[in-house]
């Protein structure tokens, strides 16, 4: 018998009066390890899209716990719900609920769960569940689960099982074939760039990608898929853009989802992400990053969102989930070594969890009014089993990610660093008048928990900084003229354990003139990634820079020995601040 075999239904007893709830299930299997199959499987948005669900969403109001008001099409009326947060485990599971605001259903369910399989591969089970509004409406979910649901699902299931299995990139919905007309502007565009792979392969990226790949086109991205490397294609890219082939986005990433919130010099006032609910601004260095996506010479298409809070979109999340008032929560995780935090939404401050061969510490969390105590943790790689407990008398979603930014986004600092004449290109409202390069000492600082970033900007002030630029997002940038200076900062830094540091030498590339100029670049970045990939109460920076290293070991600070994975973080070196 096929591993899919029929989807089955259950019934759940009936719970005090209420209608019957109605459940489909599928006990499915693939060759595939539990790490690429959640890759693939967590990804809902595309899962919707492939199912032609056609959902469409609205922020939900302002305070609100839920984050989109979604709306569809179905059974010859218009549906709307509200669609709660995810709750999940990376890889293991997830569980996703919206609230029906009227029709036949009063609430849906689906539920992921993956289990590793003795034969190396992943037992996959799915569950959707809907509970009727009463029981004169339940035949009806009934009869549309098992005519209409069930063979949308099961044609998907069956597809991304055998992508799986044959270890295929992941499909996703084609795009519509260009008319004659857009073929022929296709043809000549491309015609006017240099004729070679490059240009070959943009060609039929243009052609045959989803509209989702080609409306976030990332050369980082684009380049690890084509075996290409990043610089001489995103120099392709940029020259695609001038002759009207291309269009550049300028996009200002959410501090909290990093996801594309909103686009870099509309006129938006504060800006604000409906997802997080949190304001944010671009004062940092790698807040701005860059994509591309066809001018409407080629394609005209605007792209909603299939799925709010799919867990693919913010890989760097590994578990979220809910915590009432005085409960006592347990996430059970598998950590590879690495800089990790907690932090809970409503922000009642956040905690460092450090996970690194070496003794551990108590991994007990209590969750008060405005803090999280202790605010560094210590694990060793491996299963790792947090205990929260919510002192307070408010339900918060407790989140548990990964300190380092994925790869994967070409800012607009080290767009301008390597082509210069990009600068013309920026949007209309960042503070760009010129493109300074000078060499300069950068510390980059992040706060643990409710730090005072003000007290911080003038301690480094009157240590000798330069300039303090200061985010909403709770960071510090500060800017030396010389390195001694920023060495000596840090040295004493006041509360050390309630900051994350790192630190940067090199050239700087500067947006703009006078008290607007914007430091942006990879000198910038690797400051702010080190502060990123640190624990609590240390510093890091790159390790090539052995000059800086030296000077800091001279000082007396403890250089703790190399732990990182391969694949979270580049070589940084990391010290104790005392």
């Amino acid at each position: 018998m096929s591993p899919f075999g029929p989807a089955r239904f259950g019934r759940q007893g009936r719970l005090r009066g209420m209608a019957t709830s109605h459940k489909l299930t599928w006990e499915l299997h693939t060759q595939a390890d539990i790490t690429a199959a959640w890759a693939s499987l967590s990804d809902t948005d595309r899962f919707n899209r492939l199912a032609e669900l056609n959902f469409t969403f609205e922020p939900a109001p302002a305070g609100s716990s839920v984050r989109r008001i979604g709306r569809m099409k179905r059974l010859g009326m218009v549906l709307t719900w509200d669609e709660l947060p995810f709750t999940y485990e990376a890889p293991r599971w997830f569980k996703t609920r919206r609230i029906f605001h009227g029709g036949p259903a009063k609430e849906f369910s689906a539920t992921l769960q993956l289990k590793e399989s003795a034969d190396g591969g992943t037992d996959v089970r799915y569950v959707v569940e809907v509970m009727p509004r009463n029981a004169l409406t339940s035949p009806v979910v009934k009869i549309d689960l098992e005519r209409s649901t069930r063979p949308q699902l099961d044609r998907v299931w069956k597809m991304l099982i055998a992508d799986l299995d044959a270890a295929h990139a992941p499909r996703d919905v084609p795009p519509p074939e260009l008319s004659p007309e857009k073929e022929k502007a296709l043809e000549r565009l491309l015609a006017q760039l240099p004729q070679d792979a490059i240009t070959a392969q943009l060609g039929i990226f243009l052609r045959s990608a989803p509209l989702r790949d080609q409306d976030h086109m990332a050369p980082p991205t684009l380049a690890t898929r084509w075996g290409i490397k990043e610089w001489p294609l995103t120099e392709r890219l940029l020259q695609a853009t001038e002759t009207g082939l291309l269009k550049l986005n300028w996009e200002i990433l959410c501090p909290s989802c990093r996801s594309p919130q909103a686009t870099a010099g509309q006129n938006q006032g504060e800006l604000h992400c409906s997802s997080c609910e949190i304001p944010f601004d671009d004062a940092l260095p790698d807040s701005v990053v860059v994509s591309f996506r066809p001018s409407k010479t080629i394609r005209e298409f605007e792209l909603a969102q299939d799925c709010v809070g799919s867990p693919a979109l913010t890989r760097h999340i590994l578990a979220s989930r809910s915590l009432l008032p005085n409960e006592t929560l347990k996430l059970e995780m598998n950590l590879a070594p690495g800089p990790y935090r907690l932090r809970t939404w409503p922000s009642r401050g956040s905690a460092s969890l450090e996970v690194r061969p070496g003794p551990s510490s108590s991994l007990e969390v209590q969750v008060a009014k405005d803090r999280m105590s202790p605010p560094l943790l210590r694990a060793e790689p491996g299963e790792v089993s947090l205990v929260l407990q919510n002192t307070t008398d408010q339900p918060m979603r407790v989140i548990l990610e990964s300190s380092w930014r994925a790869t994967g986004e070409l800012t607009a600092g080290r767009l301008v660093e390597h082509l210069p004449r990009s600068a013309a290109l920026l949007p209309m409202g960042l503070p760009v008048a010129s493109a300074q390069t000078t060499r300069r000492t950068v510390l980059a600082v992040l706060r643990v928990g409710k730090s005072d970033l003000q007290a911080l900007s003038h301690y480094l002030k009157a240590a000798g900084a330069e300039r303090v630029l200061l985010s909403r997002a709770g960071a510090a940038l500060a800017i030396f003229d010389d390195s001694e200076s920023a060495l000596t900062a840090l040295q004493a830094m006041p509360s050390p354990n309630e900051l994350r540091a790192g630190l940067s030498e090199g050239v700087l590339v500067e947006l703009g003139e006078g008290p607007r100029r914007k430091p942006v670049g990879s000198t910038a970045q690797a400051a702010m990634s080190g502060a990123r990939a640190v624990a609590a109460g240390h510093v890091a920076l790159l390790s090539q820079e052995s000059s800086l290293t030296e000077r800091l070991a001279g000082r007396g600070l403890p250089q703790l020995p190399p732990w990182y994975s391969e694949r979270s973080a580049p070589a940084y070196s990391w010290f104790k601040l005392k």
